[in-house]
């Protein structure tokens, strides 16, 4: 913790900045734009911090007390407002919100120092480290990140801790929880909680990875029996078996009406499937179909 310090409020929405990571911005909100106006006027500095609720005019109880103290790079004035991009510095914690001007607010604060690892040469450390940066190098492939620009990006941050920041800042986590990860002053703590959220994020991936390869199956499945019982209807007109078919249509809609278990809508299914395959004047084609109308009574 340093001295005591003062910054316009730069509230966001949906948004967690972290040190180190350049986000671009836009500032419409008339005490937001008042806000980015002064940071001008003076070092360019602002106190960037996350909204608890999404509202336009943020009192200082919707806002959290820990921030980023960020640099204004860049701004180009737009209808409505301005495009801003800021460079995070440093974590911060506001001892109070002020109103300054005629909207904005201005935040006294003190300085929050990371807690760096005692030995970084420590080999459990540098696994932690590796393990993360692999990690998080397979959740970008994995998300369809070009392999030279997530190796520029990984490859670009070389301390540990400043390179949490960086995965936290690009996970997809609800405010609170990325909140949580800026709160974090531990180095390898904040390392370890962001790998957990970067192995949950890939599980999620992995899952719904295999819910859309099992639903493609169980289509194409679908559609080649439904070409084959096309096929089984043409084969059936030409030997003059139409009005079977149709005996085994209303009794496929007469099975479908029926609520059953799991197990006994596997098996009756199967059953019909193989009453469909036998011959009409075969002996087994009697008994399955024997089988399947007393399942209907």
């Amino acid at each position: 913790m340093g001295d005591r310090f003062t910054l316009p409020v730069l509230p966001l929405r949906d948004t967690v900045v972290y040190p180190g990571v350049a986000v671009p911005i836009s500032a419409g909100r008339p005490g937001t734009v008042e806000a980015v106006q002064a940071a001008l006027d003076g070092d360019r500095r602002l106190f960037a911090v996350a909204q608890r609720e999404n509202v336009d005019d943020p009192e200082p109880d919707v806002l959290f007390t820990v921030g980023t103290v960020v640099r204004i790079i860049q701004t180009h004035r737009v209808r409505g407002g301005v495009q801003l991009l800021v460079q995070g510095e440093s974590r911060a914690q506001a001892i109070s919100y002020q109103d300054d001007g005629e909207q904005m607010l201005r935040a006294v604060l003190l300085g929050m120092d990371r807690q760096e690892p005692r030995d970084e040469a420590d080999p459990a450390f540098q696994a932690l480290d590796r393990e993360l940066r692999d990690r998080a190098a397979e959740l970008g492939t994995r998300r369809g990140v070009p392999a030279e620009a997530l190796n520029q990006l990984i490859q670009g941050v070389d301390e540990p801790g400043p390179f949490a920041d960086l995965v936290s800042f690009y996970l997809e986590l609800p405010t609170p929880e990325k909140q949580k990860l800026l709160e974090i002053l531990d180095d390898e703590e904040r390392m370890r909680q962001a790998l957990v959220a970067v192995e949950r994020e890939l599980a999620r991936i992995e899952a719904q990875e295999e819910i859309q390869a099992k639903v493609q199956s169980e289509l194409g499945e679908r559609q080649r029996e439904m070409l084959l019982r096309e096929q089984l209807k043409q084969i059936q007109k030409e030997l003059g078996e139409e009005e079977e078919q149709s005996d085994l249509d209303e009794l496929r809609e007469r099975l479908e009406a029926l609520e059953l278990e799991e197990e006994a809508r596997s098996e009756v299914d199967r059953e019909l499937r193989r009453l469909e395959r036998t011959s009409p004047q075969s002996a087994e084609y009697q008994v399955i179909r024997t089988f399947l109308e007393w399942i209907i009574e």
